[in-house]
């Protein structure tokens, strides 16, 4: 008998990975795009990409002052909710 395939790793989240990270990031680094790229060590173009694609998903733009309240309220709701510490997967 064969042996069985090797697991296989998880697949990257549909909306592009690393959504609430960069959300999280943007936010903790009072929106500057060039520390948050620093902070995860990505270009800025993908924190721009990633912000975009998390305001297609929730509807709410990171880089706007209400949205960005929201968002950060929401996030720390979610924590409360789970007790995890981190954030949660957009």
């Amino acid at each position: 008998m064969a042996p069985a395939p090797p697991s296989r790793p998880a697949a990257a989240p549909a909306a592009g990975g690393g959504l609430a990270e960069t959300v999280a990031g943007y936010l903790a680094h009072a929106g500057s795009l060039e520390a948050t790229a620093r902070a995860l060590y990505v270009h800025p173009n993908t924190v721009r990409y990633r912000l975009r694609r998390a305001a297609d998903v929730t509807g709410y733009a990171a880089t706007d002052p209400r949205d960005a309240f929201a968002l950060h309220i929401a996030m720390v709701l979610g924590q409360l909710g789970d007790g995890s510490t981190g954030p949660k997967p957009l």
